[in-house]
């Protein structure tokens, strides 16, 4: 009987862990697609190729995303013109100076707005395939 017991606590924590992996959608990373952490090299990404949006502020980060997502124009525009949030070209070359649970500080490499710094939701970073791993 006791065979029986244990026999069912592994497979019941088995199906547990598995859903909960199902659940999270937990994948094995790869080079092109992994958490990217401080000091790693991305590029910016967009599922449609539009514009990425970085926070100046950590906390505005999340909301500003959002509202990339749900292409609420008015929202970023007003971001835009308090000077919470700027555009920055899908495909644009960054590194990670700092992270905070699904935030990411990055600053831009190349292009007009080389040098500044911005927050961006993780999601919005893929490994640069230039950078050696």
């Amino acid at each position: 009987m006791r065979k029986l017991a244990y026999a069912a606590v592994i497979v019941g924590s088995f199906l547990i862990l598995f859903a909960v992996g199902q659940a999270w959608r937990l994948k094995p990373e790869t080079k092109t697609s992994r958490i990217l952490h401080k000091g790693d090299y991305a590029v910016l990404v967009t599922p449609e190729g539009q514009d990425v949006w970085l926070a100046n502020r950590k906390d505005d980060c999340y909301p500003i995303q959002k509202a990339v997502v749900e292409r609420d124009e008015s929202y970023l525009k007003a971001c835009a013109d308090n000077q919470t949030a700027f555009p920055v070209a899908a495909g644009t070359r960054v590194r990670v100076l700092a992270e905070s649970v699904s935030r990411r500080q990055v600053q831009i490499l190349e292009g007009p707005l080389e040098g500044r710094t911005g927050w961006v939701e993780h999601e919005f970073l893929a490994p640069d395939p230039r950078a050696k791993m």
